[in-house]
């Protein structure tokens, strides 16, 4: 993540929704930020940093433990 942020230093992240339904929890997300660094460390499969904004949307699914469980198997 430390090379993704250093690439993007203004990077910010709005949290769109969360739906909760018994363990399970998605949520929605939109990242935003400047890219002014390169992104991988190998220079042919780099291109210098363009210095625009870029935006990216994503989604993630998560289980719970549920209350009195250590861990989810």
């Amino acid at each position: 993540m430390g090379g993704f942020l250093a690439a993007f230093p203004d990077l910010q992240y709005a949290f769109d929704f969360f739906v909760v339904d018994d363990d399970l929890v998605v949520q929605r997300y939109t990242a935003t930020g400047t890219q002014e660094g390169r992104l991988a460390t190998y220079p042919p499969l780099v291109a210098p940093p363009p210095g625009r904004e870029s935006t990216s949307s994503a989604s993630s699914v998560a289980g719970l433990p549920r209350f009195g469980q250590r861990s989810m198997p």
